[in-house]
């Protein structure tokens, strides 16, 4: 007999090819399939989702760090910009805008938050000055967080903030009042929008927030909450860009410090500095006039007494010589010497009111439109 082993190999291969193609065109193989492409695709796309969620996170600090080390961005470049745009902006005085002030508060809020004027006429291209006051009538102290609105929504673009309290703490201790200031300007732009032709008038509103334990509350009918003191309000990258650009513009132009932190007795000094401020400027401006006018005041005051010196001394003399021709010659050169000084003195006043009064009534018409309550 012969022997088969030989065979054996050649039949289990046989039979083990055509049962694993059995298992691969079998329903279960096909849905295992499926699901194994199924949970690739999951976890490549919760991987792609996941790191642009980090990259979008990294993104930020990065294009801080970047911005500190070169310079760039809006730290530097932007607010640069926007100082040179504001000192080379040029006034429309035909173009005058009444903005409106108002003031809120949240149900929860227990401040007493006002404006200190209800209007301000501005130009676009002037920069102006406006205030509001908040004042805690509570036994416990509290944090607010303001927020801000412009109507109409199509203005809110040409209205820039210099200097402002929006999404910043502000925190009051009990029966504490204080003055908050908003220093802005209307970009001149405005007057080439189509859309604003027949604007007249803006409303400026601000809403104060109650803030706690680094919350800030969702309007409800809930029982006023004092704020926690111990824990401050989180720093978002809103409140974080307005502080830092209000104060970078602050500090550049020159508008003072931040008016915060006032008693009741000194409530109006506020007011007062920026007042004060102006104030400076004109005795800076016409500080060498102001020293023409006193030597102007000398002269003529010398003049007048020697005139009216030589008028004396002629009348004792024609009293004492009783010569008159000579009485009359000299009477008529004190005349002509005094009409000579009451023309210098007219020529001075004209010079001075040229030189002094008009420019004084120039920039007084400039800054007329800055109206602070006192």
């Amino acid at each position: 007999m012969v022997s088969l082993c030989f065979l054996k190999p050649s039949i289990y291969l046989s039979r083990r090819t055509f049962f694993t193609s059995r298992i691969n065109y079998s329903p279960r193989s096909i849905f295992s399939d499926d699901s194994y492409r199924l949970r690739t695709f999951l976890n490549y796309t919760m991987s792609f989702g996941i790191f642009m969620i980090g990259f979008g996170y990294g993104t930020v600090p990065l294009y801080r760090l970047y911005c500190t080390k070169t310079g760039s961005g809006t730290n530097a470049n932007f607010a640069k910009a926007k100082t040179e745009k504001i000192r080379s902006m040029k006034p429309v005085k035909d173009y005058e805008l009444v903005v409106y002030f108002a003031a809120d508060t949240y149900s929860k809020m227990a401040w007493k938050f006002k404006p200190l004027q209800k209007e301000l006429t501005v130009v676009p291209g002037e920069t102006a000055l406006a205030f509001y006051s908040a004042e805690n009538p509570t036994d416990k102290p509290i944090v607010g967080i303001a927020t801000y609105s412009i109507v109409p929504f199509e203005a809110s673009k040409y209205f820039n903030k210099i200097q402002c309290f929006c999404f910043e703490e502000q925190r009051l201790n009990p029966h504490e009042k204080v003055d908050l200031p908003v220093f802005f300007y209307i970009d001149p732009e405005i007057t080439s929008d189509p859309r604003l032709k027949s604007l007249d008038m803006i409303i400026l509103n601000y809403t104060f927030f109650e803030a706690k334990k680094s919350k800030l509350y969702v309007p409800g009918i809930t029982t006023p909450e004092y704020a926690d003191v111990e824990t401050p309000t989180p720093t978002t990258d809103d409140s974080t860009n307005c502080r830092r650009f209000c104060s970078v513009m602050s500090s550049t132009l020159g508008s003072g410090t931040r008016y915060h932190r006032v008693s009741e007795i000194k409530e109006c000094e506020n007011q007062a500095k920026f007042v004060n401020q102006r104030i400076n400027e004109i005795e800076a401006f016409f500080g060498d006039l102001c020293s023409e006018l006193v030597n102007y005041t000398r002269r003529t005051a010398k003049l007048r007494n020697n005139g009216d010196e030589i008028s004396r001394i002629i009348l004792d003399y024609s009293l004492k010589e009783k010569i008159s021709r000579t009485t009359s010659e000299a009477l008529h050169k004190v005349s002509e010497y005094l009409a000579t000084v009451e023309d210098y003195r007219h020529t001075e006043v004209d010079r001075i009111v040229g030189k002094v009064v008009n420019p004084l009534a120039a920039y007084g018409e400039e800054i007329k439109h800055v109206r602070v309550s006192s």
